[in-house]
């Protein structure tokens, strides 16, 4: 089960960084994005009950039910230690950044309603997304894709308001697939959130800054 649940969890083929820009944990599923929200690696650890990870843009470190570490790159290929690393050592390397658990109770409970209609879109297209081979793109962990793409461009907090408009654009996306009018420059959801993202209006006014000094 976890090696087929892996395989329909789809990686992009040609990411534009392979450097570690963030790592999330949502429930076993532990998945690694690049600086443009692209899902450069995932990796299922069910066997580890405390889910401590840290990660610098080379490497990933988790945690063992001892505490001792395990090291692997953005692929999740484990690198060789050449002695035992307890995770104390992380805690205080100013160089590792803590992976986030994602979906808490409290988040789902004040986006509730925008979850909800996320799924309603995928709900109604299903059956079309299905013929055209698409559930493996369009998929309910889009919704993972839209908070890591908000943590990467260092939005405080996803508001019910960011996901409506990121479930529009996806929304639309589905609709031209549907009906063989789709701009193919984007092989992932995360490339539509990218795009979609630049436009928000704080990043516009950030763009038109000058930049002479």
């Amino acid at each position: 089960m976890e090696n087929s649940y892996l395989q329909s969890f789809k990686l992009h083929s040609t990411p534009k960084d392979q450097k570690i820009a963030l790592v999330i944990i949502y429930t076993d599923l532990y998945i690694v994005y690049n600086r443009f929200g692209q899902r450069i690696g995932a990796q299922l650890f069910t066997e580890v009950e405390h889910h401590i990870v840290f990660y610098n843009t080379e490497e990933i470190i988790v945690a063992d039910n001892q505490s001792y570490v395990s090291k692997f790159n953005f692929k999740f290929w484990e690198k060789r230690i050449s002695k035992p690393v307890k995770i104390d050592h992380f805690f205080i390397n100013p160089d590792y950044i803590r992976a986030e658990a994602v979906f808490t109770n409290l988040f789902f409970k004040h986006q509730e309603n925008a979850i909800y209609s996320f799924f309603d879109v995928l709900i109604e297209n299903w059956v079309e997304l299905n013929k055209l081979n698409l559930t493996e793109k369009y998929q309910k962990e889009n919704l993972l894709d839209m908070i890591a793409i908000c943590k990467i461009m260092n939005f405080e907090k996803i508001t019910e308001t960011t996901i409506n408009t990121f479930t529009k654009r996806i929304g639309r996306e589905i609709n031209l697939e549907i009906n063989n009018l789709n701009n193919k420059n984007f092989e992932s959801v995360s490339d539509i959130l990218y795009d979609e993202i630049l436009q928000f209006p704080i990043l516009q006014n950030l763009n038109s800054i000058p930049r002479n000094f």
